[in-house]
């Protein structure tokens, strides 16, 4: 009988593997975007809670400079190294 061209075989396996690596990177881009939309989501998440900081700290601050009320040193947070996220 008549052998099978090694070409052949070889043309088969490399259909494979590269419908393999097709299907590996449709998946990967698809997971890619994922990733990409929660990191918007989380960056949006961030902003809005430092938007929420910011005011909060301004309320206390304004609360603060009143003569009625008595700030204590020893309590709170210490934000002086806070750097506010960029508003986008």
């Amino acid at each position: 009988g008549r052998q099978p061209d090694p070409r052949e075989a070889r043309i088969a396996r490399l259909r494979d593997l590269n419908q393999r690596l097709t299907g590996k990177l449709a998946r990967t881009h698809t997971e890619f975007n994922e990733l990409k939309e929660n990191h918007r989501l989380l960056l949006s998440v961030l902003a809005a809670k430092d938007n929420e900081l910011q005011r909060l700290r301004r309320e206390l601050n304004t609360s603060s400079n009143t003569p009625a009320t008595v700030s204590d040193p020893g309590q709170g947070d210490d934000t002086g190294g806070v750097i506010p996220l960029p508003c986008r």
